[in-house]
């Protein structure tokens, strides 16, 4: 009950826990984001999907008796500007290293103070930032970078034996590509075409796919890709 909340005190742990996450820098993946930028200047983005641009019927949106046709107007335009908003906010941030704060519910959960600028926000923040810091890959971390692979192809639900085993067969497919062929090409390149259609994580898989292909070549890069 509310009088139980109010006497609950916060522990040492989860002190420590959001003053560690408050301290850790970050900057915008470079690479990710110039073809980004490249994508959002196209009329008919694979990526975005229209969501590049205004909805075509927004200047007569008074006009229009349809509620459903206005809340379709709505709801394109809402995610058009949290693209923009995003693309132009990492666009600034560019060549800066910079912190999320954080904070706990009152469930424990902590999320970062920012609204839709950060690592737990859409798949096109997320895949903008990447840890400032990073690190080389050994065994066990490169095993988590596989599961991600697998994560963001809409394979969730597989074991994590299976997860590990897609993961290194799309690396397979695509390690030998210089990356930015890789990403001036990818609607080119049936399989990597096939990977991103129907998924609502292209950016990340894109991010993720990239950094492991650039550690794979030279084994002393660090990977920054969260």
């Amino acid at each position: 009950d509310l009088e139980t909340l109010l006497k609950s005190e916060i522990s040492q742990e989860q002190i420590d826990s959001i003053n560690y996450l408050n301290k850790q820098p970050y900057k915008i993946n470079k690479i990710i984001l110039e073809f980004i930028k490249k994508e959002y200047k196209k009329d008919n983005s694979f990526i975005f999907k229209g969501l590049n641009k205004k909805h075509p019927l927004s200047d007569d949106i008074n006009n229009i008796k349809d509620k459903y046709k206005k809340k379709e107007i709505i709801a394109h335009n809402q995610k058009f500007f949290l693209n923009k908003n995003i693309l132009e906010f990492a666009c600034i941030l560019e060549n800066t290293t910079f912190y999320f704060t954080h904070f706990m519910d009152f469930r424990g959960r902590i999320y970062s103070n920012v609204d839709y600028f950060n690592y737990q926000g859409s798949d096109l923040a997320r895949g903008l930032i990447e840890f400032d810091q990073g690190c080389v890959l050994n065994n066990k971390s490169e095993s988590y970078v596989y599961q991600a692979l697998a994560n963001t192809t809409g394979k969730s639900k597989l074991t994590i034996d299976n997860k590990i085993k897609r993961g290194v067969n799309i690396l397979n497919q695509f390690k030998h590509y210089d990356v930015n062929f890789l990403l001036d090409n990818f609607e080119n390149i049936t399989e990597l075409r096939e990977l991103l259609k129907n998924n609502d994580e292209q950016i990340q898989f894109l991010s993720l796919l990239i950094s492991l292909i650039n550690c794979k070549k030279d084994n002393t890069k660090k990977f920054n890709t969260p």
